[in-house]
């Protein structure tokens, strides 16, 4: 019995072995995926949508992506994928009321500045056009002015939007690093189809980024790129909070336990004592950095 015991743990450990080198090897295989697929937009669609909407506002002989941005028509529209519930004093008829809102704060501040003085109500002639480059606009803010503001040929407008809609379904959310096999193939093939039909010159770049090998370090700086902004925000405060907890471990000498607390003497506090003492205080800026101001005000510890 009991060599017969020794024989399956064995079996068991060398079964979970396999396992956990295959889980390994899938977790790279995604990743390798991911980083075709975060190519294809970073080094092809981005710079095909930044292309495409200079060419039309090229042709509209506007000197600026800011003069073209400043048309009445282009920020109106801009303007209601930004604001619900507004009504503008000039140009009603065109006034719309999203249930979504496409374009989110960041990219509207990213574009438009608010004019001097207080306004009479929320209109699009509050705003002005800020001095812009196209290579500031990332995919997604890119691919919704083309969308929404340029007059594209049918083809190429639902080109847009598929392209637009699979790199916010695939990438903008995607904190995993990881494409599956499954739907690697169909994504790759629908991306291949709508760049090819912007564009029939890019098969060759298209065939260059699937043949490389992964590069991780390079991989890592997409993810940062292609995740939406709130999720750069929540990336940003785990990665700040784990520094402070993994800072506070250090201090364990000065931590109590429950069972030492509920053995301390409790004192009878009167009205207008204050109950906090300042014993010491620790520069936390070596430990967390300058810039974690933003998420503490001050970084005292009190004891």
């Amino acid at each position: 019995m009991i060599f017969r015991s020794n024989i399956q743990q064995k079996r068991e450990t060398s079964n979970h072995l396999n396992m956990s080198e295959t889980n390994e090897k899938m977790d790279k295989e995604d990743k390798r995926r991911y980083f075709y697929i975060g190519s294809v937009f970073l080094e092809v669609v981005t710079p095909l949508f930044q292309q495409k909407l200079e060419e039309h506002y090229k042709s509209l002989n506007f000197r600026s992506l800011k003069d073209f941005l400043d048309k009445e028509a282009v920020i109106h529209i801009l303007f209601h994928l930004r604001h619900r519930n507004a009504w503008c004093c000039t140009d009603k008829a065109n006034c719309t009321n999203q249930g979504s809102l496409p374009l989110n704060h960041h990219q509207w501040k990213q574009l438009f500045a608010e004019n001097p003085g207080p306004g009479i109500h929320n209109c699009f002639c509050k705003y002005t056009a800020k001095s812009i480059n196209l290579v500031d606009l990332d995919v997604s803010l890119c691919g919704l002015i083309l969308y929404n503001c340029c007059n594209l040929e049918q083809l190429d407008q639902d080109a847009v939007h598929i392209l637009r809609r699979n790199k916010n379904d695939y990438l903008s959310h995607n904190t995993t690093c990881g494409i599956t096999k499954d739907e690697y193939g169909p994504l790759m093939d629908e991306l291949k189809t709508n760049i090819l039909q912007l564009d029939q010159t890019k098969e060759d770049e298209l065939i260059r980024i699937q043949k490389r090998p992964l590069d991780d370090a390079l991989c890592n700086r997409y993810v940062t790129d292609l995740l939406d902004n709130h999720e750069m925000l929540e990336r940003k405060k785990i990665y700040d909070m784990t520094k402070v907890i993994q800072f506070f471990g250090k201090c364990k000498s000065s931590t109590l336990r429950v069972s030492e607390i509920e053995e301390q003497p409790i004192e009878t506090i009167k009205l207008g004592q204050p109950i906090f003492a300042l014993h010491h205080t620790i520069d936390l800026t070596s430990e967390i950095g300058d810039d974690f101001s933003r998420v503490v005000p001050a970084a005292v510890m009190m004891g």
